[in-house]
């Protein structure tokens, strides 16, 4: 999703952004369901994962926009899905007004929502809904678009997910590491994770586990949330030092962090905030 829809979902104090409540006992599987104002879109959007697959619903069916990744630029429908790592992925949204619906998906449900493989995200972290999921699930986004308001749209996501049979029970372990390593942003290592939850599980453990789950190395994972809480520092904070920066978030000095920031954008920090 795009990365400042993200940032607004962690803070939940952006007054553009509303976090609706499930009617069901669904936590297992939704992590929520969030609305934005489509005015505030730009026109260029870094998309981003934090490890929770996403499922953007447009506000009309008819809506097409692009995503580009590297040298690759291609089309999406009014429903498309994310996740995975996602490095130098951007989003044209192009002319669009209404509600922009954002489902989160816990990640050890979605895969299995969907019959999806966990590595689908491995080759490309951005697919038109009904292309990843084979068309098979047409039916569901064709009846989304018919429901008269916000609520009967939920409620039919709602019924969907209570009505799948899902096949496979997760590591309490894995859903604990996932959240310590939000909690401390991802300044540590998979070592530091094994200890700090009391464990004796060596770096295999968490790799398999991992990927089996998520489709990703812990490394990775982790990774990535360090570079989302440096992206919002540097956005909220554009006056400090890069250098006290890179120290808040755990990097090993600046340029460390400046190759990281590069590797999720395509530019240094400065660079990309100016332009943005």
């Amino acid at each position: 999703m795009p990365i400042s829809f993200l940032k607004d979902i962690k803070s939940m104090h952006h007054q553009e952004l509303v976090k609706l409540l499930s009617s069901g006992n669904l936590d297992e599987h939704i992590e929520g369901f969030y609305l934005f104002n489509s005015d505030k879109v730009q026109s260029r959007h870094l998309l981003f994962n934090d490890g929770f697959p996403a499922l953007v619903l447009m506000p009309t069916a008819n809506h097409r926009s692009y995503v580009q990744i590297a040298d690759q630029r291609f089309p999406v429908g009014a429903a498309w899905i994310c996740g995975g790592l996602m490095k130098r992925v951007f989003w044209e949204p192009g002319i669009t007004s209404g509600e922009i619906l954002i489902i989160r998906f816990q990640p050890f449900s979605f895969f299995n929502l969907f019959n999806l493989n966990a590595g689908i995200f491995t080759s490309r972290p951005v697919y038109d809904f009904c292309e990843i999921t084979g068309y098979v699930f047409q039916n569901l986004i064709d009846t989304f678009y018919k429901c008269l308001d916000l609520r009967q749209k939920v409620k039919l996501i709602e019924s969907f997910v209570s009505n799948r049979q899902l096949r496979q029970a997760y590591p309490h372990l894995l859903k604990e590491g996932i959240r310590y390593i939000q909690v401390k942003q991802g300044d540590l290592s998979v070592k530091e994770l094994s200890c700090a939850l009391g464990l004796n599980l060596n770096y295999k453990w968490w790799e398999r586990t991992f990927k089996k789950h998520l489709g990703l190395s812990p490394q990775r994972y982790i990774q990535s949330q360090r570079f989302f809480f440096t992206y919002v520092e540097l956005e909220e904070s554009p006056q400090k030092e890069l250098i006290e920066v890179a120290i808040n978030n755990g990097y090993y000095d600046m340029n460390h962090m400046v190759k990281n920031f590069r590797e999720y954008t395509g530019e240094p920090p400065r660079t990309f905030f100016r332009q943005t």
